[in-house]
């Protein structure tokens, strides 16, 4: 591990480098520095792939850029927050775990997607370093999930505390006693860069930048404010804190990641390839909006002072971002993870208070053709997912018949409650059956024509 030479202490720990770290919880730190004196530094870390991208990052100085991106023009963030990089295949493990229990560490963050709360990777290195930091006398420190899931700090948690009581109980009371786990819920779009988008950037820096991002201009971070000792000054860069997330993570979840899901799964089907493309077409660009404000805002608990018509609209205008090419396939990857928190939990709640949801039913239904591997125009359809040896071969151990019976019958992705009703069971087959015969857009139209819908 290395840290280099500057003002500022390593006293921040990013784990998952990726994209979205970089455009959004790294360039938030970078954005404070500016507005303000601080000397929190981040040291950013990966723990499988990657370490050759840390080298030539400290070998740039650590230095990279975040180009922000609509119809309008560009502007670019020199991003200088990041002071050293670790990698335990590179460093050695004892390498994280010193970091972690060192006394001038008081914020880890995390970037790990869905997946990386449940194979227990990241929350053993976690377990390791804190049972070192434990061992070392000193205090514990904060652990602040950025990914989009539902109570994101909970599930860090529960997480991290089931991985040390395999282990040591002690550790797993000392970790519940001296830690804490805000929530948060992060917005801003960042697509997967691509040879084009890198091509676009180094046009735009007038040279070579492989750490850089292009994203949208639109940021949120919204932080519950539940901090062990001083918190980093992240209100410079526009961040929200707030007593309670979860009003805001619904919203964003149900309304932003639930239409992103619907326009992913059904636009790729349709054939298009990206987000914008989605929107340039009128029969989706209308369904998402009718998805927002029939569908998703009645669903939310109550957050004083949010417009969701409004937000709804800014949402759309988003979408209609030319510039970003947000590819629909990389929308569609994991989505056994995404559908409970961004689709499930709004049918749930419009199945009881009566109300309907018949577009929601249409993203069900895609993700069950997107599973038999082909789109409309008989182009093939990658399966990305945690759960691909499952799906793989549920498509093949069953019969058009019985598909999406056995489909709704997977138990991590659809709950009980659910599954086992019969109301949800056939407007999901329907759902489904419509998008076979008629293809994913004009099953969208005919959708929109039902007299819901009117």
């Amino acid at each position: 591990m290395s840290i280099d030479n500057t003002p500022l202490r390593p006293r921040w720990l990013h784990i998952g480098f990726g994209a979205f770290a970089r455009a959004h919880t790294i360039a938030a730190l970078d954005r404070s520095q500016k507005e303000g004196l601080s000397d929190w530094g981040v040291v950013v870390a990966r723990l499988n792939s990657g370490a050759e991208e840390l080298d030539a990052l400290a070998q740039s100085g650590y230095e990279y850029h975040v180009a922000e991106v609509d119809d309008a023009g560009a502007t670019v963030q020199t991003v200088e927050a990041v002071i050293g990089t670790c990698h335990p295949l590179r460093d050695g493990a004892d390498a994280l775990h010193s970091l972690i229990a060192s006394p001038t560490l008081s914020l880890i963050t995390l970037t790990i997607t869905e997946k990386g709360y449940r194979d227990g990777h990241a929350m053993t290195a976690l377990c390791d370093g804190l049972a070192q930091r434990k061992q070392s006398g000193n205090n514990g420190l904060t652990i602040l999930s950025c990914d989009n899931l539902s109570e994101n700090g909970a599930l860090t948690r529960q997480s991290l505390l089931t991985v040390a009581a395999q282990t040591d109980a002690s550790l797993a009371t000392w970790i519940d006693r001296e830690c804490r786990f805000p929530s948060s819920m992060v917005d801003r779009i960042v697509p997967a860069m691509t040879r084009e988008s890198h091509a676009k950037l180094d046009a735009l820096l007038g040279k070579s930048d492989p750490h850089g991002v292009i994203c949208e201009p639109f940021f949120q971070w919204v932080i519950e404010d539940d901090f062990l000792g001083s918190k980093p000054p992240l209100d410079l860069a526009g961040v929200q804190w707030v007593d309670d997330i979860r009003p805001w993570e619904a919203m964003k979840l149900r309304m932003l990641n639930g239409s992103h899901t619907f326009l992913a799964l059904l636009g790729r089907i349709a054939g298009h390839k990206t987000i914008d493309a989605c929107m340039a077409d009128a029969v989706f660009s209308d369904a998402v909006s009718r998805l927002m404000l029939l569908e998703s805002a009645p669903t939310l608990p109550a957050l004083p002072g949010a417009d969701l018509p409004a937000y709804a609209q800014r949402l759309v205008e988003r979408f209609r971002n030319a510039e970003l090419k947000h590819r629909t396939e990389q929308i569609a990857t994991d989505t056994s993870q995404k559908l409970p928190q961004r689709l499930l939990e709004s049918i749930a709640v419009n199945m009881h208070d009566d109300r309907d949801w018949a577009l929601s039913a249409l993203a069900i239904g895609a993700w069950g053709v997107w599973l038999l591997g082909q789109d409309d125009n008989h182009e093939a359809l990658p399966l990305s997912d945690p759960l691909e040896s499952e799906l793989t071969a549920l498509v093949a151990n069953s019969n058009e018949a019985e598909f999406i019976d056995n489909l709704l019958n997977l138990a991590p992705v659809f709950p009980v409650s659910l599954a086992q009703n019969a109301a949800f069971r056939e407007q999901v087959k329907g759902a489904y059956a419509t998008i076979r015969s008629l293809g994913a857009r004009a099953a969208i139209a005919e959708t929109l024509n039902q007299k819901a819908f009117l």
